[in-house]
């Protein structure tokens, strides 16, 4: 995943906390969606180690 696209889920990610926040959700739900948002991040940042292992090791040319 590109550094533009992750951004992108940030940026997302802030505009529906925000979006929850104006609706009247409660600290401990907003709470509960960052962390499985968090989660979703870690998620992500485990295929991409994935990748780039096996683009190193030369298992593949076109990342």
């Amino acid at each position: 995943m590109s550094e533009e696209a992750t951004l992108k889920i940030d940026k997302e990610t802030l505009e529906e906390l925000q979006k929850l926040a104006e609706e009247g959700e409660t600290m401990d739900q907003l709470a509960r969606r960052l962390i499985e948002t968090a989660r979703g991040i870690q998620r992500l940042a485990g295929e991409l180690d994935k990748l780039i292992e096996a683009e190193e090791a030369g298992r593949f040319d076109d990342v």
